[in-house]
Order: C-alpha cells, then structure tokens, then sequence
C-alpha cells in the first residue's frame, strides 16, 4: 500500500475514532469535554489530509495523490453536511429528534465550544456552579455570577435535585456562529448591551442547560416541556397564564394533543413556548417538582402517551382537561388579584348619566361587535395607511410611508397580500390543499414557504397578527370603557344622551380617562357615538394633552357582512420637532379586485422559491457523492492503487 492510500485510511480511522469517543463520552454522560479533546481530534485529522495535500503538489503521482485526498476527505464531507444541515435546523427552527447522531456531535461539538471559548474570552468569572465568559464587558460580573449559582440551587432545589458538580458555561456573546441559544452544557447569552442584572435569556438558557445535566443521555421531551421549563424559570408566571387563558378565548390556543405530535414535538417555536411556560407551571404545581422531573426525563417520543400514564398516572387527555380547567381558574384569581386590571374598575357617571341607559346600549353593542383578534369567514376588504413624519423647523417630510393590505376571506380559506412603498409584498394563503408565506423584496427575490395543510396554523396566526395591526382602531376598549376591557386607572362619564325611540339619532357619550404616565396624570377626553340605526356603527374622538406632547385621533366605523371594521381613520401626533399624520381607509373589495387578489397569491404560490439554505444544502449533498467518486475516478485514471 502506497503513502498516499496509507494517509487516507488514517483520515478515516482519526474520524471514526473521534465519533467513537465523542459517542462513548455521551454514553458516560461527560457532556462537557475539555477543550483537549478538539485539539486532538483535530490534530489527527488535519495532519494526514496536510500530508495528502502536500502529496498532490510536490508527489511523483499528483493524479494519484489527488484521487486519495479526495476519498480521505470524504468522511469530512459527510460529516460537514451533517453539522451544516443541523446548523440550518437550529437556525430556522425546524422539527429536530434527539437521537444518537444529534447527541454524540453535540458532545463533539462542546470540546469545540470549549476550545473557541478560551480563544474569544479572556475573563472567566467562576462562581460555586458557573463560570461567566465574557470579552470584559459584563459589569460586576462576580456578583453577577452568584445571583446565576442562587438561580442555579433554586432550579435544583424545585426538581428536588441538587446542582451537579460540574461548572455550567455562560457565555456573554456567540460561539460557533450561534447565540442566544443552549447547546449541551453551554449556555450562549450574548446581548447588544450585556446589561448587570440577570436578563430573561440568561435565565432561560441556563435552566434548559441545568435540567440538561440532571435528565441524563437518554430524556427526550417534547419542546412543549423542554421550552415550557425555561419559560417558567425566566418569565412572569401572572402573564403567561393571563395570556394563555386570553389566547384560549380566542380560539388561538392549541390542544396538548396537537403539542406532542410529529410535527411540534421537535419544534422549537411559538406556542411551546407561551403555552409551554403555562403548562410547565400547572405540572409543578399539580404533582410536584419530582414528579414533573420524573415525566422530563423519563418520556420518550415513541412511547409518550404510554409513559405520560405511567409516570403520572393520568393519560394527556385527563392532563389537558384539567389543565384547561387550571388556567381559567388561575387567570380569575390573577385578575381579581390585581384590580387596576380586573372587571371591578370602578366607572364614575356625571349626574345626566342613567346607568341603566349605559347598560342597555353596552349590551347592544357587544351583541354586535366581533373580536378582531379572530378571522371573518366571509369578508373582502382593502386597507390603506399613509402616515407622514414633519419636521416642524425645517416643514420638511421624512419617513413618508404607504402600506395597502388587502384581504379575502371565504369560508375557512383566505388570500392575503400586503405590499409595502419599497415594492415589498406578502402574500399569505390557507386552502384545503396548501397554505404559504412568502415574502418578496424590493429586488423582486422571493423567499418563504409553500407546505401542505398541516402548517396552518402558522399562517392564520402571522394573519390575525396582521389584522390586528391594521383594524385594532376597532378594538372594543378602543371605542367604550367597558369593565371588561378596561385599560386606564380612571372612567369617568362625563355625559349621555340616549334618543327618544325611533328618532333614529345615535347614542352620545363623552367621557375622560386618566392615567399616571411618568408620575403625572394625563387626561383623555374622548367623544363615541353608537348608532344602533346603523347596527351599531362608531365614531370615535379623542384628545390627549400632556407637555410638548399632543395627541388627536378621529375614527369612523362601519359595518362590513357582519363585522364592525373602521372606514377612517386618523391620528395626529406632535412630539418636539416631530409631527405625525397618519390616515387609513377601509372599503370593501369589487368582485374583479378579489379575482385579481386571488389569483395574485396563487400566482405566488405556485412560482414559491426553493425553501432557505436549499441550494447550499443541494450543493453540499452533490459533494457527498462526487467527492469519493471523483476519488475513484482519478485512481482508475492513473492506474495505480
């Protein structure tokens, strides 16, 4: 056997044996190698391809040299496909399984983090269970370090474990290209401003980190858990069930079943976080924080429901039942906790106001009034939005900015498109047979995705998001003070008419908020007129006053198949130099301009670009196979093995 073949086969032995050891190092449950190990790995990896490489310039038989360098680099490209696929996962968010070729290139991967780590961060601030690495620019970062190893033992001490002994790294700043998330024992918090208190995200991945150590090699959760344990050790318990209970009236929820799916088992998005976070605190609090460790770490993918049962002696659907019935307990006593937010905000009548008249008009007009944080089923309309930024020294425009978003719903499918001053457009469906979100840039690039109906959800909630940023002028706490929906400190009604019957005159309402903004109190005064002639119809106004700043507001309302939307709207703004206008519009949609809407987002669909990171993924898969037939190829050529 030549020289050449010799190094090769070296190359694929000093791969294998790093996948060997990296796997047996997962196996023990040594998740944070030192950095020794890369430097090793490395090392006798590189120095036979540095070997075959020097073959190929200075060798008697170049073309030889050159095919065993290609089949030496093959096990590199195999695995640097893998590592570049997985990278793409990570980044995009995409459904990822927790199996043995994900955990051993994860243990690989923290000898890695540990190497760079010691290149890029000079300071190391160790405390009893972490160690801060940071580039120095972290303040009191020893003090720092001890609030983590007291958020660290509290963690522990709810799961009824103790910190293991091993250091947890917390990295200020990125490492391998990534940031902000947990890999391994490594937790990447890096932030623009690094701030002297801990922050959510120094909260949160530390806890996936901590329960990483204490589950073991083998804990495979859903994300709904594994994201809902870090919400619960990182944000405010009150808001995330108020929330969740609010989206659940919304009919924005999703099921428990939905959660631990094929499809959001694995992905690291959206409700498995602010419907994880919920849950995770009802599973504590309901059996306990042993228990709850005992579900963590000892459900596997394939046998959950079994497991599910097993370990907590409830199936899931006894777990969500009651969970359902938790949250809109827990969010009664929250509200009821905190009065300024509660039903129970004292609402003040001027001596012309009868209550019962109030009362009467407020249930008519709920009656008829449609959240907007739902979708119509039957409704075309076309949003405009002008808005205008003024310098009032110079009279000079700035910002100038249109948006159109337009609209089609029927039944369950709708077409949606939003195009921006900068020739930027969205386009959003959901048929029975796809839904999309794509989104093309002003140099006419698209980029997005087409996928079958599965991904529904996705879609109808970047549209409600959408509707509410454009129609939330109709936001019922927007028009009446209702005590249900109440949002400042104060309500006082100053005056209210109601009409002789059958006048066809609509109700008046004048009435003032006041609320503390920087320690002053700010006065709204704010004129409704409901019009029951007209099902209802609003016309809103309303100033605001406080120093250099002013506000006015003018909105009209209209009723559209059902649904009370705005038919104007405007806002002025002085703020110091600067003065705001802002206009919108909105009219229902002809017959042809909704022919012509949908076949625009069908058009789109239909021409959708490769999904992201597509081409490098095809041209890294057309590597794996060309490079060891290439090799092979150049070896037949010169005839000599």
């Amino acid at each position: 056997m030549n020289r050449t073949a010799k190094l090769a086969l070296i190359v694929w032995a000093a791969v294998g044996a790093s996948i060997a050891l990296s796997f047996l190092f997962w196996r023990i449950w040594y998740i944070r190698p030192h950095a020794f190990w890369a430097v090793l790995s490395v090392a006798t990896i590189s120095f036979p391809m540095m070997g075959l490489a020097w073959c190929v310039v200075r060798g008697p038989n170049r073309l030889r040299a050159l095919g065993w360098l290609l089949i030496g680099a093959t096990p590199l490209v195999w695995l640097g496909t893998y590592f570049t696929n997985l990278s793409i996962v990570a980044k995009t968010r995409a459904p990822i399984a927790f199996n043995a070729p994900l955990r051993t290139t994860m243990t690989w991967v923290s000898s890695i983090l540990d190497l760079e780590a010691r290149w890029r961060y000079p300071r190391w601030t160790h405390g009893q269970h972490s160690v801060l690495m940071d580039a120095g620019q972290t303040p009191d970062a020893d003090r720092l370090v001890e609030e983590m190893d007291d958020h660290l033992e509290a963690m522990a001490k709810l799961l009824g474990k103790s910190v293991p002994d091993d250091k947890f790294p917390w990295v200020r700043g990125s490492l391998v290209w990534h940031n902000r998330r947990a890999i391994g024992l490594w937790a990447l918090c890096g932030l623009d401003d690094n701030p002297s208190e801990l922050t959510y995200l120094d909260r949160h991945e530390n806890a996936h980190t901590l329960m990483t150590a204490l589950a073991g090699p083998d804990h495979d959760p859903p994300f709904v858990l594994l994201e809902g344990w870090a919400e619960t050790q990182s944000a405010d318990r009150d808001s995330q069930i108020s929330s969740l209970a609010q989206k659940r009236k919304d009919g924005r929820a999703y099921s428990l079943e939905e959660l631990v799916d094929p499809f959001w088992y694995g992905k690291g998005s959206g409700p498995v976080y602010w419907q994880g976070g919920p849950l995770v605190h009802y599973l504590l609090e309901h059996y306990g924080g042993e228990k709850f460790f005992e579900f963590y770490s000892g459900i596997r993918r394939s046998t959950f429901l079994d497991d599910c049962q097993a370990i907590l002696g409830d199936s899931w659907e006894s777990v969500e039942n009651e969970f359902w019935k938790w949250i809109e307990l827990e969010a009664q006593l929250i509200a009821e906790n905190n009065p300024q937010e509660s039903a129970e905000t004292e609402i003040e009548f001027a001596d012309s106001v009868n209550p019962v008249d109030w009362q009467a008009m407020v249930s008519g007009y709920r009656k008829v009034v449609r959240d907007n944080e739902s979708l119509p089923t039957n409704q075309t309309f076309l949003v405009e939005l002008d808005r205008v930024v003024t310098d009032q020294k110079t009279g000079l425009d700035k910002q100038p900015f249109h948006v159109e978003f337009r609209a089609v719903f029927r039944g369950d499918d709708f077409w949606v498109t939003e195009n921006y001053s900068r020739n930027q457009e969205q386009f959003l469906l959901l048929s029975k047979e796809r839904c999309a979100y794509l989104l093309r840039d002003e140099d006419g690039v698209m980029e997005g995705w087409v996928k079958d109906h599965h991904a529904f959800r996705a879609v109808r909630e970047e549209t409600v998001e959408l509707m509410r940023s454009y129609l939330s002028v109709s936001n019922l706490a927007d028009l009446l003070p209702l005590t249900d929906r109440v949002r400042l400190s104060t309500w006082e009604i100053t005056d209210l008419v109601r009409p002789k019957d059958g006048s066809g005159e609509p109700w008046s309402i004048s009435y003032t908020t006041i609320a503390q903004v920087e320690g002053e109190e700010v006065e709204r005064r704010n004129e409704v007129k409901v019009d029951p002639a007209l099902d209802w119809a609003v016309v809103r106004y309303a100033v605001e006053e406080h120093g250099e700043w002013n506000f006015e507001s003018k909105s009209q309302y209209q009723r559209l198949n059902g649904a009370i939307f705005p038919s104007s709207s405007s806002t002025y703004l002085s703020e110091g130099n600067d003065q705001v206008v802002a206009e919108v519009r909105v009219r229902p949609l002809t017959e042809s301009e909704q022919i012509e809407i949908i076949e625009r987002v069908e058009q789109a669909a239909n021409s959708a670009p490769l999904p992201r990171f597509h081409k490098l993924k095809s041209a890294l898969m057309a590597m794996v196979f060309l490079c060891p037939l290439c090799g092979v190829l150049l070896l037949g050529v010169s005839k000599s093995w």
